[in-house]
């Protein structure tokens, strides 16, 4: 077990963090030189504790006109967690411009319903059906910004995508699955009647067939045999006498 107690323990932190120089003591100048390079965390603290200051006093003026704690969280709802989740929303890495203009509303509405809280409890002068409706479009409207902000996320529009090309895929997958079936079965079937007609020849097949689905063959008219065209010197020609051979007369 260490022999340091706690106290050592934090010095020797203490200087790791801040003795610039390994002189082995910690100055309040080498204290204040980290805070430079901190500035934006603690500006982030600074205005997330007056806040939660502020919220205080709002959440006083939601119990002085409803009486009910649980309804005076409501108000605290709407004014202090939309500021918090206004920060997140802009620190998202993959933001687009669209949910950054959500997440600067979400702060700049939350400080204006905070600063308006606040001055109707200092004044004293409110109306409170006026206080109730602006709670419940407050809420539909943060709960509107923040499925806008789901739905147009860039991730979230890359994974839908995904899902519908997959979902193609599989319809297309399917459907090459049935068309093979049908043409299996056709195929098995064109060859079968080409066996039986090789056997029994085309016309007795199609007789069967016709017999066995109900169809009547249609009958088959006989076929004329073409005459000679006959012209006018054909038809004198038939009709001349033939003259009896020379020699040969009685």
């Amino acid at each position: 077990m260490s022999d340091k107690n706690v106290f050592d323990t934090l010095g020797d932190y203490m200087r790791q963090v801040f003795d610039a120089d390994n002189d082995g003591i910690v100055s309040f100048k080498e204290v204040f030189s980290v805070f430079p390079n901190m500035a934006v965390p603690i500006a982030i603290a600074f205005v997330d504790v007056l806040v939660l200051a502020a919220e205080y006093r709002v959440w006083d003026f939601g119990m002085y006109v409803t009486g009910d704690p649980i309804k005076a969280a409501g108000f605290v709802l709407v004014s202090a967690v939309p500021f918090l989740f206004g920060q997140i929303f802009w620190l998202y890495p993959r933001a687009t411009w669209l949910q950054k203009f959500i997440a600067i509303g979400f702060v700049g509405m939350s400080l204006y319903t905070s600063a308006e809280f606040g001055l109707a409890d200092l004044t004293a002068e409110y109306n409170a059906n006026d206080i109730f409706t602006f709670l419940v479009q407050l809420t539909a409207g943060y709960i509107v910004g923040t499925l806008v902000y789901i739905v147009f996320d860039p991730t979230i529009k890359a994974n839908r995508m995904k899902r519908k090309a997959q979902d193609a895929a599989v319809a297309e997958k399917e459907k090459q699955a049935i068309a093979r079936s049908i043409l299996t079965d056709l195929k098995s079937t064109l060859e079968t009647k080409k066996a039986l007609e090789d056997d029994f020849g085309k016309d007795e097949v199609a007789n069967a067939l016709s017999a066995l689905s109900g169809k009547k063959m249609p009958e088959r008219k006989p076929i004329r045999s073409q005459q000679p065209m006959q012209t006018f010197a054909s038809t004198v020609e038939d009709h001349m006498p033939v003259n009896p051979t020379p020699g040969r007369e009685k």
